[in-house]
């Protein structure tokens, strides 16, 4: 069993026993992708664009990856791109205060909003390399 899926494992079952929290789908819809090509772009938004994963979330229904960028705004004060690429290859994401910065209002969901202009840009130019037809 490799590192990534045992985390998550873990992850799920706090999520659900100790949390009491179900697995849904956020509503940040963005893109979708083919799901053969969701490894390949989780790969290049963490190697291209300094996504990390984010294990500090909730896991949605069907999640395969989290990840986030972090984006500093002022002193002590962090906010997060957060991606989540999905089995069917469906993608969403949002943007919102680090639970770095302050826990309370990021577990609150009082922050969400939809992702800020360049990163999706950033994510759809690698969605849309992603879509481009193989040469010949």
């Amino acid at each position: 069993m490799n590192y990534h899926y045992a985390i998550r494992r873990l992850r799920a079952w706090i999520q659900k026993h100790v949390l009491d929290h179900e697995p849904s789908r956020q509503p940040y819809h963005i893109a979708n992708v083919e799901p053969n090509q969701t490894v390949q772009l989780y790969l290049m938004l963490i190697s291209l664009y300094g996504y990390e994963d984010n294990f500090l979330s909730y896991l949605d229904a069907d999640e395969l990856f989290g990840i986030r960028k972090l984006h500093f705004k002022g002193v002590r004060m962090w906010y997060q791109t957060h991606i989540r690429i999905y089995k069917d290859g469906e993608i969403k994401g949002h943007y919102e205060i680090a639970p770095e910065s302050n826990a309370q209002e990021h577990y609150a969901g009082t922050t969400l909003e939809y992702i800020q202009e360049k990163e999706q840009a950033e994510l759809m130019d690698v969605v849309n390399l992603l879509n481009e037809p193989e040469p010949g």
